[in-house]
């Protein structure tokens, strides 16, 4: 068992919440945990029990499972203060604080050298649910091993009662190769945050999230090409919900990553 230091920094949901890092508890394969941001590895990724809003919710639980392939949170959270509470999630390359190193993952990769970012997913939930987002996260940086991001980008396929941070500034906006029509909203959370949000909800998702990136580097000028993609996240942010969120199957990486090591911080 080792110990690292994991946090989300800053959310905004009208307002905005910061975090400091904490110490973590990393898990081998297989064992649940229930503590604020313990780990445990599947496969080439992590599960992390991201409960970096829980002050807003001192009665509410939190607790994540592996489940075969897949994975699974049991969450009880009140709808307090209208502030997030949780993002349980895996995660492939950089991780907040981690003592961390490239892997069959690929990450990081420079943004001009328009790497592809396959992915697919499948979730559902049971219980109640009544607002939270179900989302990709991926964060960029000037640097391949930064402290904190520079940017990030989600990517919604399914919400209910939430809203991103910060203003929307295109509508049912079509990304070339990927399906459905997507929100764009633009934000700060200490860094910029740009969300897209898919204009109806789905249950999985399976295609390339380079598009993405390539709409906010290249169609606009929002973010560098200089800078790197550090990872790729996928898990539901949660405000208020008293059941399982399930994460049947996942798989992301990059293509054509260009360093093999990482710089130290």
């Amino acid at each position: 068992m080792s110990k690292t230091s994991s946090a989300r920094i800053c959310q905004i949901v009208g307002f905005i919440i910061c975090v400091a890092p904490v110490a973590v508890q990393s898990r081998a394969y297989g064992q649940a945990c229930g503590e604020q941001f313990c780990q445990f590895n599947q496969g080439d990724y992590v599960v992390q029990n991201d409960k970096w809003g829980m002050d807003a919710d001192p009665n509410g639980s939190q607790k994540i499972w592996p489940d075969g392939d897949g994975w699974y949170a049991t969450v009880n959270w009140a709808f307090t203060n209208r502030s997030v509470k949780s993002y349980p999630s895996i995660v492939a390359g950089w991780n907040f604080g981690a003592n961390w190193t490239p892997k069959r993952d690929g990450f990081p990769v420079l943004v001009s050298s328009n790497p592809s970012l396959p992915t697919s997913t499948t979730w559902e939930t049971t219980g109640t649910f009544n607002h939270y987002d179900v989302a990709y996260d991926l964060f960029l940086s000037p640097d391949n091993n930064p402290q904190k991001p520079s940017a990030e980008v989600m990517v919604w396929i399914g919400q209910a009662g939430q809203r991103p941070a910060g203003d929307q500034v295109a509508t049912a906006v079509r990304i070339d190769g990927v399906p459905g029509t997507w929100d764009v909203w633009v934000g700060d959370v200490g860094w910029k945050v740009y969300s897209f949000v898919r204009t109806s909800s789905v249950n999985s998702f399976s295609g390339n999230l380079q598009p993405f990136i390539h709409y906010l580097a290249y169609t606009h000028d929002y973010l560098s090409k200089d800078w790197y993609v550090l990872d790729m996240q996928f898990g539901a942010e949660i405000l208020e919900a008293n059941g399982k969120f399930i994460n049947k199957s996942f798989y992301g990486r990059a293509n054509g990553g260009l360093p093999l090591a990482v710089s130290t911080p």
